[in-house]
């Protein structure tokens, strides 16, 4: 029996109960996400994501943000009916999406993405480890359902079509702004007399560089070299109308698994070395940073003050790792803890977001000054992107390491931490290594 075939009896087995979101998975030999992104690129909305042994494409939505908000995830668990029969499809996504940064700001780029980006996809091509499925998530909808009969064809010839994509990379040309570092320096002397005065102790400045953007040909060349040249860290691409916001994150923002809450401090930056010696020695630089060591101590102390009231059993270590990435070197605490039942992911989101990493300390106070500092909107930079399910299983990224193509221009975000002793140099060197992790994907002119 078929895909469509066994669709068919699955919906007609279920088709009376109303209200319900039918999830049918069905196991595939293997799924070519190149090959399938290269022929819906048409399509207006889709979301893709991998990390480590997980990897899936959603397309197209049956719930939007809006009717999310109206139903706790208990209410869609209540109303969930599906034939997942095997233990790697209970970490299977069921809602996706991300939420932009609360800087409050308006802009032009930015108008494909509302503040809240959550949806329940139709189709979902999932991996994890070596089983593969085509997920279908509908309602109990006849009419529906013989349009999805028809979609699945389709998806299932992008799955096997094997032609070969352009693997040429597409150019940028940067769009100068001969006033850029001399703003930049303004305005961290205003945040560094802002912390002499004890009226805020740290803030994170972001800037933004517009490239112009040649000979771009398809999305599926671009996920290739993401995940090809920054294995460990998440890969995502989330299109919406005519714009795609991709990135590479090395952090994660919560990771939620049979109710075990994980979540990273990641803060504190130093170069890579050029040889082993000199990396070993920038590593060794950046550890014993008083500077370093205080800015990810304020991540810590604020993700443990968060997780205090809506977890037990909180253990991380005393002392910070290195967590090596391909262009700098970050301080890292792991922390982890037994979650409590009445909170969801997108709860937790809530308490966690925006943390010290990507805002400041405290909280309120550098979201003021950044609104005031800031002349561009971050959007989805600096949000919180992945995914959860109705089992409130999920992994949830900050949504840093980052850029968006929009009208054949290129946006490419960076971020720096500014603390006591920190001068705008260093910090616009750091913000300039950040962005390598996005331009080296191009071709500069």
């Amino acid at each position: 029996m078929g895909i469509l075939e066994k669709l068919e009896l699955f919906y007609n087995l279920n088709k009376k109960k109303r209200n319900s979101i039918l999830s049918f998975a069905y196991k595939v030999p293997e799924i070519n996400f190149l090959s399938i992104v290269r022929n819906i690129e048409c399509t207006k909305k889709y979301f893709y994501w991998s990390k480590e042994q997980i990897e899936f494409l959603c397309l197209d939505d049956i719930y939007t943000c809006n009717k999310i908000r109206k139903k706790n995830i208990t209410s869609f668990s209540n109303q969930h009916i599906h034939n997942f029969n095997n233990t790697l499809l209970a970490q299977a996504p069921l809602i996706v999406g991300a939420n932009k940064f609360p800087d409050n700001k308006e802009s032009r780029i930015w108008n494909d993405f509302k503040k809240d980006e959550w949806y329940i996809p139709k189709y979902i091509f999932y991996k994890n480890k070596n089983s593969h499925h085509l997920i279908i998530n509908t309602q109990s909808n006849k009419a529906e359902l013989q349009n999805i009969q028809q979609d699945i064809l389709k998806l299932l010839d992008y799955n096997c079509n094997k032609s070969a994509s352009n693997k040429s990379r597409a150019s940028i040309i940067k769009i100068k702004n001969d006033n850029e570092f001399k703003i930049w320096k303004k305005e961290i002397k205003n945040i560094l007399n802002e912390i002499k005065n004890n009226k805020v102790q740290k803030v994170v400045l972001s800037r933004c560089q517009c490239y112009k953007l040649f000979d771009f040909s398809n999305v599926d060349n671009l996920i290739r070299m993401i995940k090809y040249k920054y294995p460990e860290n998440y890969s995502f691409v989330f299109k919406k109308n005519n714009s795609i916001f991709f990135g590479a994150s090395p952090e994660k923002l919560v990771k939620v698994k049979n109710g075990i809450l994980e979540a990273d401090a990641l803060a504190g930056s130093i170069e890579r070395g050029k040889t082993k010696k000199e990396d070993k020695l920038f590593e060794e630089v950046l550890i014993k940073s008083k500077k370093n060591i205080s800015e990810q101590k304020a991540v810590v102390d604020f993700i443990l003050s968060k997780l205090k009231n809506i977890t037990v059993q909180i253990k991380h270590n005393k002392n910070p790792k290195i967590k090596k990435l391909t262009f700098v070197q970050h301080l890292l605490t792991n922390i982890s803890a037994k979650l409590n039942e009445n909170y969801s992911v997108l709860s937790i989101i809530k308490h966690l977001h925006p943390t010290p990493a990507i805002c400041g300390v405290p909280t309120q106070k550098a979201l003021q000054i950044i609104r005031k500092s800031e002349k561009h909107e971050r959007g989805l930079y600096c949000g919180a992107i992945g995914w959860l399910n109705f089992a409130n299983n999920g992994e949830i990224a900050v949504a840093i390491r980052s850029a968006l193509l929009n009208n054949k221009k290129l946006y490419v975000f960076s971020g720096c931490g500014i603390v006591e002793g920190s001068t705008p140099e260093e910090e616009f060197k750091e913000s300039e290594l950040k962005m390598k992790t996005i331009i080296s994907l191009f071709n500069t002119k």
